[in-house]
């Protein structure tokens, strides 16, 4: 809810709401706000009367299209084996009379739709059929669903796949296509609910709604996430580098010659960025190197630095706004990827505060904490720890693409970050982030608390011992919080609209999980510090440390007897967070469509202790050594290479 101070509304955090809530500006919905933002909600309610709807008499196929849609074109269709099969359309006639609904539709009752009901112009696909089973015999019927570019293609596969062979044989066909796409890296230890996870549900998650489906709530239209998809594709590295290759190039074709990104954008039917959301956050154009370094670093492919993008024109944003909703155009300046890389850098290096810390702006990470920096003088430290990670390894990428001196620049503000950042060391942890007057805004941070000693920014002792202040506060039975307490309306500093949300949900004190996720990478980082130490007690307890927190961040224990009863989701999904408020501490919230798959994905990589160099995965020496809990038996590796022709299988197994 973007309420601004004193003009706060208390809602559950959903995406869309039917009815009427009070909001600042005089909107009554989420979905006019989300809409103003450019955020198609596609409620049920927003499609009405807009479907073209098909009976295809030939194959008794159901065909939708939604011509209004600007941004995706497409025909669905349903289809079923069943020949001569009833089929209806409209919502209210499946239901019946007033009083049923879907635990009683009539259609289901009685093989009939209710033709008396008036349309209320919501559309569904249903079917009903007869098929004669005899007795100690089998019957069997296919229903298949699916999308395609046009009508013909549509009609063509559902045509083909009414059949039960046909559909039978493709099923077979998908199965073997996501074994073989899954399969390229697997994992074996003594916990069979962690191995589920990482060899197949986290991966699956990532693929089929965040890289392929983009259906949150805020990108329900389809749209990309700058920061978003970027995050999303390092896991990839293990064993479909191209798609994180695929992502960088995309990406950087949505940045302005100063430097910034649209931090949301839909694309048109015919590729072009058609509408974005430009704003004043301070850290999405920075996922742009993060991830290409490491994607160069992992690969040895630098070749994708050349990669050649436009930039985007449009008005900036406003000083007295957080973000503008605008059609780009091309710019006629044209940069390679590596181009786009050091134009983020030094939009980043250009802002810096009096503390010496990067300026927060409109929010960083934390999206929510949007009113610490509006007035161009908020800093934050983990948008130093992380700006300092991306310095320090591009770098040599700059060494080589533009000579040493250009190393050296970076290399000196990655030093003159990492000072200013011990400057606001408190003897116990990090001060959080410093609001538009100079306060500090100092909560409890899991940022705050992993960060520094993740990015190397800062050692090993004082870093340690910022992660466990932090995680004294912040560490529950089950779950992690990414900040504790709670913010409301009477916080001092207050943070934003992260205070909108009712406390101990989603970041207002819950878990977010793809943040507290970065606490296990923190640990794996101490373990091989204090290895390089020759401190094999303070590496095996925090290794152990690191596959505890990723336990209590995933849903494992959690879909158990009374627990799930708390918890109500699916065990195969990350969930993006978990609330933590009174009387629904311990509730799952937003699943399925989240960036915590991916990350929770990465931190299981990194307590495996995989890494990727020159396009060679690297097992350590140590792999068979106990992780707390965790006892690894296999891993297997196909493709070391990345070359199908020269695809070796490897095999590490205990002695």
């Amino acid at each position: 809810v973007p309420a601004r101070r004193g003009a706060v509304a208390r809602s559950l955090p959903v995406s869309c709401r039917e009815e009427p809530v009070p909001l600042a500006g005089g909107l009554r919905s989420w979905g006019a706000w989300l809409q103003r933002r450019g955020v198609p909600c596609l409620r049920p309610t927003d499609s009405l009367g807009c479907l073209e709807v098909i009976r295809d008499e030939a194959t008794e196929a159901l065909l939708f299209s939604n011509p209004q849609n600007d941004f995706q074109r497409g025909w669905a269709f349903a289809v079923t084996s069943l020949m001569a099969a009833q089929t209806e359309t409209v919502r209210t006639r499946f239901l019946g009379s007033p009083g049923r609904d879907l635990t009683n539709p009539v259609m289901v009752e009685a093989g009939l739709a209710d033709g008396s009901r008036e349309d209320d112009g919501r559309r569904i696909a249903a079917f009903a059929g007869e098929i004669e089973v005899p007795a100690g015999g089998v019957g069997e019927v296919a229903v298949v669903l699916g999308q395609t570019a046009t009508k013909r293609e549509a009609l063509m596969a559902a045509s083909h796949l009414r059949d039960p062979a046909a559909a039978r044989a493709a099923l077979k066909a998908t199965e073997a296509w996501w074994a073989e796409r899954l399969g390229a890296v697997r994992i074996e230890t003594d916990d069979p609910g962690f191995d589920r996870l990482v060899n197949h549900w986290l991966p699956y998650q990532v693929l089929a709604s965040r890289l392929w489906g983009r259906t949150g709530p805020n990108q329900r239209g389809g749209a990309f996430g700058f920061r978003d998809q970027l995050q999303d594709v390092l896991p990839f590295l293990f064993f479909d580098p191209s798609l994180t290759r695929r992502q960088i190039v995309i990406h950087a074709g949505v940045q302005f010659p100063e430097g910034d990104v649209f931090k949301w954008w839909h694309v048109a039917p015919d590729g072009r960025t058609a509408l974005g959301q430009r704003t004043r956050a301070s850290d999405p154009h920075l996922w742009l190197p993060y991830v290409v370094t490491r994607y160069v670093e992992a690969t040895g492919d630098a070749s994708v630095l050349a990669e050649q993008q436009p930039y985007l024109e449009g008005a900036p944003v406003p000083a007295d706004e957080v973000d503008l909703l605008l059609p780009p155009r091309l710019s006629r300046e044209t940069g390679d990827v590596y181009d786009h890389c050091r134009r983020a850098i030094e939009y980043t290096m250009a802002r810096m505060g009096q503390h010496g810390l990067p300026l927060i702006g409109t929010g960083d990470w934390n999206d929510g904490i949007d009113a610490a920096g509006p007035a161009g003088a908020g800093e934050g430290t983990w948008l130093a720890c992380f700006f300092y990670d991306v310095l320090v390894r591009f770098a040599p990428i700059a060494a080589k693409r533009e000579g040493q001196a250009a190393a050296t620049r970076y290399r000196a503000e990655a030093e003159r970050l990492s000072e200013a950042i011990e400057g606001v060391w408190t003897g116990d942890h990090y001060i959080f982030d410093f609001v538009d007057d100079g306060r500090p805004l100092d909560s409890p941070s899991i940022m705050a608390a992993a960060w520094p000693v993740l990015s190397g920014a800062v050692g090993i002792e004082r870093g340690r011992k910022a992660l466990e202040h932090g995680l004294g506060a912040l560490e529950k039975e089950n779950r992690i919080l990414l900040i504790t307490p709670p913010f409301d309306e009477a916080s001092d500093p207050y943070p934003g609209r992260i205070a909108d949300y009712p406390p101990g949900v989603r970041e207002n004190g819950g878990q977010y999980s793809h943040g507290a996720s970065w606490t296990v990478d923190a640990y794996v980082r101490i373990a091989e510090l204090a290895k390089q130490k020759g401190d094999a007690p303070l590496a095996a307890h925090a290794m152990a440390r690191a596959f505890e927190c990723w336990t209590k961040i995933s849903p494992l224990g959690k879909t158990e007897g009374d627990e799930l009863a708390i918890y109500g989701l699916a065990p195969h999904q990350q969930p993006a967070d978990i609330y933590d408020g009174e009387s629904y501490g311990g509730r799952g919230g937003w699943s399925w469509y989240t960036g915590s798959a991916a990350r929770m994905l990465s931190a299981a990589y990194a307590i495996i202790g995989l890494k990727l160099e020159n396009g060679q995965i690297q097992l350590p020496e140590d792999l068979l050594l106990p992780k707390g809990r965790l006892k690894i038996r296999k891993v297997w590796i196909k493709g070391q290479t990345w070359d199908p022709a020269e695809a070796v299988e490897v095999e590490v197994e205990p002695a």
